[in-house]
C-alpha cells in the first residue's frame, strides 16, 4: 500500500494506490504492479510517498500520474526487480534524515526534512456535531467547536460541523456579544451545516457584533442552512452579518437579519452567499468595495433602511435572478464599482432603482423595476447602465442621466412615470434601440444643458413639453433654449 502526505506539510492520506510484488523465483525475477489512483487530483499534489509498512518514504519526486511514481513502469506495466530495490535505496537515502526513527513521518521544514514522530500530526475528525443539549461527544456551541481544532489538521476529505437544530445561544440568555471568527489556516475544507431545508431552525444569535467573520487570507469552505440575526434594534457601522476582508466564504441557503451591513466584502476578499435571505439591513445590506466580490445569485434581500445592493471603489456584486423588495434607499448602487443584475426584481425603492455613478458600471439584462420613489434607473458622475430588456412600471422618473452620466441599451419599456419618462442633462447620453413610452402623467422626455436623449422609440399618453420632436432623430438642448437635431 502506498500512503502520501497531502498539502504543506502534516496532513496524511491514503492514495488507494498497491504495489504488490511477485514472489521473483516464479517470475523470472520481475515484479508485476497494480496501481491505481482514485483521486488523480490528490495524488499530484502528494509530497512524500510510503511503501509497505514505515519501510520506505521518500518525497515525491515529479510524481505525475502514480503509475509512473517511480519512474521505472514500462508499457506492460512490470519492472525489473534489480532496478527497483536500486531506486528504492537511492531515495530512501536521500529521504531520510538520520535521526529519523521507526514509524516516523517525514515533515517538510524550512531547511528541507525532519522527522515527526506519529502522535506529533494531530488530525480532525471528519464530523463535529453541535446540539443546543450536547451529549458527551458533541459541543454546546460552534465557537466551542472551532476551538477544537486549534493545533489539528483538517483531513484533505474535509470536517463537518453539523449543527442542531436550535437556538445559539438558546432563548433566555444573552445573546453572543463576539462574532464567529474562522482564521483556521485549513479553513477551505472546513464545512459548518445547519438545516439547508429549514434555515430558520438553526438559529445564531448576536447583539452589538459582528455575526460570522473570515480572517484576512483565510476561508471558510461551506456555511449552509443557517440563520444569522443581530438583536440590535439600532445597529452600528462594523456590524456586519458575513465579512470577508481579504478571506472567503462559500455559502449558501443561509438567512442574515439585522446588522448593519448584512453581507460585506472589502480588501479582495469573497463572499459567496447563493439562494440565501437577506433582511432588515441598517446600512448598505450587500456591500463589496476595494476589490471585493460578493454573489448573492438567487437569493431576496428585503427592507433595509440603506441601499439594497452597493458596490464602491472597485468592488462586484453579482446578483443574478435576486428579488428586491421595500430598499430604504437605491436597489443597487455602484460608485466606482460594478454590479450585475440578470433577470432581477427590484420592487419599491425609496430612491432609485439602479444608480451608478462615479465611474461605476451597472450591467442589467431582464431588469423590472416597479414603484420607484425617484428614478426608476440613472446614471450620474461618469457612471454608466446598460440595459437589456428593461421594464419600468410605475416610478416618479423613468429614466435619467446626469454629469456625463450614460443609459444604453435595447428592448426597454418604460410605464406608469409620473413626473419624467426620460431625463438628461449636464452632457448626459440616454440612448436606447426598441423602446416603449406610456407615462402616467408629466413629461416625455426633457433634454438640457447639452444633453442628448436617443429614446428610440415614441411617448404615447402624456402632455409632453420643452421639447417635442420625432423620435427617431434624438434630441438635443443646449443652454436656456432646446431644439431638435439634425
Amino acid at each position: 500500500m502506498l500512503s502520501a502526505r497531502i498539502g504543506d506539510e502534516e496532513i496524511e492520506a491514503d492514495l488507494g494506490v498497491e504495489a504488490v510484488r511477485c514472489d521473483p523465483e516464479e517470475d523470472d525475477g520481475r515484479f508485476s504492479a497494480s496501481l491505481s489512483c482514485p483521486n488523480a487530483a490528490l495524488c499530484a499534489r502528494a509530497t512524500w510517498i510510503e511503501i509497505g509498512e514505515g519501510e520506505v518514504r521518500f518525497p515525491r519526486q515529479d510524481i505525475g500520474a502514480v503509475p509512473t511514481a517511480l519512474g521505472l513502469a514500462t508499457a506492460a506495466g512490470r519492472w525489473d526487480a534489480d532496478a527497483l530495490l536500486a531506486r528504492l535505496d537511492a531515495l530512501e537515502a536521500r529521504a531520510l534524515p538520520e535521526d529519523c526513527a521507526a514509524g516516523d513521518t517525514l515533515v517538510r521544514a524550512a531547511a528541507g526534512w525532519r522527522c515527526a514522530p506519529p502522535d506529533s500530526v494531530r488530525m480532525a475528525p471528519g464530523e463535529i456535531r453541535v446540539s443546543p443539549e450536547p451529549r458527551a461527544d458533541e459541543f454546546a456551541s460552534l465557537a466551542q467547536a472551532l476551538a477544537s481544532l486549534e493545533g489539528r489538521h483538517v483531513p484533505p476529505q474535509g470536517t463537518t460541523i453539523q449543527i442542531a437544530d436550535g437556538t445559539y445561544p438558546p432563548d433566555g440568555q444573552p445573546a453572543a456579544s463576539e462574532p464567529i471568527f474562522i482564521d483556521h489556516p485549513d479553513g477551505a475544507r472546513l464545512r459548518i451545516e445547519g438545516n439547508p431545508n429549514f434555515p430558520e431552525r438553526v438559529v445564531f444569535r448576536f447583539r452589538d457584533s459582528s455575526g460570522l467573520v473570515v480572517a484576512p487570507g483565510q476561508a471558510l469552505g461551506g456555511l449552509r442552512g443557517v440563520t444569522l440575526r443581530s438583536e440590535n434594534p439600532e445597529p452600528t457601522i462594523g456590524e456586519i452579518g458575513l465579512s470577508s476582508a481579504g478571506g472567503w466564504i462559500a455559502a449558501s441557503r443561509v438567512a442574515v437579519e439585522g446588522f448593519y451591513n448584512l453581507v460585506s466584502a472589502t480588501d479582495n476578499g469573497v463572499v459567496i452567499a447563493t439562494d440565501s435571505a437577506f433582511q432588515d439591513g441598517g446600512g448598505t445590506s450587500i456591500g463589496a468595495a476595494w476589490g471585493g466580490r460578493v454573489s448573492i445569485d438567487d437569493s431576496t434581500v428585503v427592507r433595509g433602511r440603506g441601499n439594497a445592493i452597493g458596490t464602491a471603489q472597485g468592488g462586484l456584486v453579482s446578483a443574478a435572478r435576486v428579488v428586491v423588495t421595500d430598499a430604504g434607499r437605491a436597489g443597487v448602487e455602484a460608485l466606482g464599482g460594478f454590479a450585475y443584475v440578470g433577470d432581477a426584481r427590484i420592487d419599491g425603492p425609496e430612491a432609485d432603482g439602479v444608480q451608478a455613478g462615479g465611474g461605476g458600471v451597472i450591467l442589467a439584462e431582464g431588469l423590472t423595476v416597479t414603484d420607484a420613489g425617484n428614478y426608476a434607473v440613472i446614471a450620474t458622475a461618469g457612471g454608466l447602465v446598460s440595459v437589456s430588456r428593461l421594464t419600468v412600471d410605475g416610478a416618479s422618473r423613468g429614466v435619467g442621466a446626469s454629469t456625463r452620466g450614460a443609459v444604453v441599451g435595447a428592448d426597454v419599456t418604460i410605464g406608469g412615470t409620473t413626473a419624467v419618462a426620460a431625463k438628461a442633462d449636464s452632457s448626459a447620453t440616454i440612448h436606447f434601440t426598441r423602446a416603449t413610452y406610456t407615462p402616467a402623467g408629466g413629461i416625455c422626455f426633457d433634454a438640457n444643458q447639452g444633453a442628448v436623449i436617443s429614446p428610440g422609440g415614441a411617448c404615447e399618453g402624456a402632455e409632453s413639453f420643452g421639447i417635442v420632436c420625432n423620435p427617431d432623430l434624438g434630441y438635443l438642448a443646449t443652454g436656456a433654449g432646446a431644439s431638435c437635431f439634425p
